[in-house]
């Protein structure tokens, strides 16, 4: 039976960067990229990432703790 699901996923990205550089677009990347290769461990799952955007309206609660 083919199956489908819309999942929700919050990320908290932490890292070092200089304070010239587009943090978000750099993490973006970096997210992009680690999904696309753990893609390979799933090969039976399609998955298609529709968009990833910075979540400017946080609030400081929802802060992960690590």
């Amino acid at each position: 039976m083919h199956k489908g699901i819309r999942l929700k996923l919050k990320v908290w990205v932490e890292g070092d960067a200089e304070p010239a550089q587009d943090f978000a677009a750099y993490t973006i990347d970096a997210i992009q990229k680690m999904l696309a290769a753990g893609r390979d461990l799933y090969p039976q799952l399609q998955v298609e990432v529709r968009f990833i955007e910075e979540d400017r309206d946080w609030d400081d609660s929802e802060k992960f703790e690590a």
